[in-house]
């Protein structure tokens, strides 16, 4: 081993309690101290003999803040990317995938194919309850049928286009 990497290996050694209660406080977090106190090791390792270390005990601290200031940033940098603000609505796209918009006109092609094949009558009284909202009552008076006759076409309707959706799915 180099005479830089093995002087402060043997300092880290004697300076771990002491370099774990300032990570601690840097990064208010046990657990990440002990990963940075890792990684500090591995730092440690790879120190080259030139130019020597004059103050061996300072570089070692101020690797370990260095390499929790680093970590810091990454979290933070971490947080906004994940966080639900990306969700918001005024910055998500609402638009619907190119995907998306080909299986809706896929769907409405197949509902209008399932609505032209009603029988005129269901077709109107469809349109009327659905599409333009009016009552059943007001149907049956326009048309000089019963409520339960528009409840009948009513369902007919329904089944018809649920049977050819749920066929050509």
């Amino acid at each position: 081993m180099r005479n830089n990497a093995t002087a402060l290996t043997h300092l880290l050694l004697s300076e771990r309690p002491s370099l774990m209660r300032q990570l601690q406080r840097l990064l208010g977090s046990e657990p990440a101290a002990e990963d940075i106190a890792q990684s500090l090791w591995f730092r440690v390792q790879k120190v080259e003999d030139a130019p020597p270390i004059i103050h061996p005990r300072a570089f070692l601290y101020r690797l370990a803040s260095n390499l929790a200031i680093d970590h810091l940033r990454k979290r933070r940098s971490e947080a906004r990317i994940f966080s639900n603000e990306a969700l918001d609505p005024e910055t998500a796209c609402e638009r619907p995938s190119p995907e998306r918009v080909l299986l809706d006109k896929d769907a409405l092609d197949r509902m209008r194919t399932a609505f032209s094949e009603l029988s005129p009558r269901c077709r109107q009284v469809l349109q009327m309850r659905r599409i333009e909202g009016r009552a059943v009552a007001d149907i049956a008076a326009e048309l000089g049928i019963s409520r339960q006759m528009v409840w009948r076409y009513m369902n007919e309707a329904m089944d018809h286009l649920s049977d050819r959706m749920a066929e050509l799915d």
